[in-house]
């Protein structure tokens, strides 16, 4: 059977699975058949859209058809153009591009500033993408949004293909990970599912916190990750806390994302922040005096995002002004973000709220008569919290959290005790603090 019959049945089988439009917007004018090799069917994607968006969502149906066209299991490939010219039948495909491997080009570790706040973190990723599966694994960065943790993970996977042209790459965030699994599980795909994610060398899995609660995908993502650990393959998480600080979480996965190493990214320092907005700066070709970017890092502390964003909005200003860029153009430019960042006043239901979001649990259970670990460890959290930075008597903290003073009092006390011993909880307490005098 040629290509070509093997791929019209696969079509027919196809439109019965999909939606009419979905198949004749997607497969039918986005994929061509190239031909197989061994047990690979090959086909072009006539656009880097089609490649991106056909390839987490309709992979799995495409190669099932395929096998129950030509009567045998075949796996799927999808081509860009430069692969798509490049094979020939028989011949085995180019290996894996960083866009295949979904990874952004300007995430390298050349482009990552490395200070004092993440230095250990660098260091371990460097580390596991020079000897993947053997340094750490899995390797499980932690620190909050935009502090460049997807930095990192990107950085491991560019530098495992640049040494490796056989190696297999993937990064994935949570939620297409969960949405792929739904996917195959509605379309009876999940053995190809699978396949797709137990045979790779470097899993990359951003936003791992978003698994609390998903009892289904956590049982899916456990499997996997043994798979991997089993054959050595390399597997790095990231989270905006610690593994044992995600709730939610099944204690057999959390304790396998402790098997290996835990390093975590604080939030950059004034000098890191500056060398931060003149790389960016360089980047963009942008004339920008020193002065004007020591400004700009004295005054927004909390993520690289923001930093960048106040870069950009300086450069949009001058654009849109026909101004040159210099202080006081800086300054009328970031007025708002200037003030949006001053220091506010803190109640105790903002300490609530906070504290609430961070461990994903409602306002009301610490206000609650529940007493176990998932509510008790937030409630006295955030009673230590009122205690330090509300100007409040430790009876008026106790009727705001329905308890008596003595009950304050031992929460403070414990909480102030532990975070002495412990750098995981002296971490959560730092990044609360900076969020709620920030927000």
């Amino acid at each position: 059977m040629d290509k070509q019959e093997i791929w019209d049945k696969a079509c027919v089988l196809m439109r019965d699975e999909m939606a009419e439009l979905n198949f004749n917007t997607w497969i039918g004018r986005g994929l061509q058949p190239l031909g197989r090799s061994g047990d690979t069917f090959y086909v072009k994607a006539n656009s880097l859209m089609y490649q991106q968006y056909i390839a987490p969502r309709y992979s799995a149906l495409i190669a099932d058809c395929l096998s129950r066209a030509a009567g045998e299991p075949l796996k799927l490939e999808i081509l860009n153009q430069q692969q798509a010219e490049e094979f020939q039948e028989g011949e085995s495909v180019a290996r894996q591009t960083a866009d295949e491997a979904s990874l952004n080009p300007r995430y390298t570790f050349d482009s990552f500033v490395v200070g004092n706040n993440n230095s250990f973190a660098q260091a371990a990723a460097l580390a596991v993408a020079e000897t993947p599966g053997e340094a750490y694994n899995p390797l499980f960065i932690y620190g909050g949004v935009g502090l460049g943790k997807t930095h990192l993970m990107h950085a491991v996977g560019h530098y495992v293909l640049s040494q490796n042209k056989d190696a297999r790459v993937r990064y994935v965030t949570t939620e297409v990970f969960t949405n792929e699994m739904i996917t195959a599980i509605n379309t009876r795909t999940m053995t190809e599912f699978r396949n797709r994610y137990r045979n790779i060398d470097v899993l990359l899995v951003d936003d791992i916190q978003f698994l609390a609660g998903r009892e289904g995908t956590q049982e899916e993502f456990f499997h996997t990750f043994n798979a991997l650990h089993t054959s050595g393959k390399q597997v790095i998480i990231s989270s905006d806390k610690p593994p044992k600080e995600i709730p939610k979480l099944e204690e057999r996965l959390r304790s396998r994302f402790e098997w290996g190493l835990i390093a975590d990214i604080a939030k950059p320092d004034e000098e890191t922040r500056y060398e931060i907005l003149r790389r960016k700066a360089e980047a963009s070709h942008m004339e920008v005096d020193g002065a004007i970017l020591h400004m700009i890092a004295e005054h927004v502390s909390s993520n690289i995002r923001e930093l960048e964003g106040c870069l950009t909005r300086v450069s949009a200003y001058a654009s849109l002004t026909k101004r040159p860029i210099d202080m006081q153009l800086a300054e009328e430019a970031l007025r708002e973000v200037f003030s949006a960042n001053e220091p506010r006043h803190v109640t105790c239901e903002d300490i609530m709220r906070m504290v609430a979001e961070y461990y994903n649990v409602d306002v009301n259970e610490l206000k609650g008569i529940r007493r176990n670990r998932e509510i008790s460890v937030p409630r006295q959290i955030a009673m230590y919290l009122s205690r330090e930075m509300v100007d409040l008597s430790l009876e008026m903290i106790g009727n705001a959290f329905g308890r008596d003073h003595s009950t304050v009092m031992h929460a403070c006390q414990k909480v102030a005790t532990e975070s002495k011993t412990s750098p995981s909880l002296a971490t959560v307490l730092d990044d609360l603090k900076k969020q709620l005098t920030e927000r």
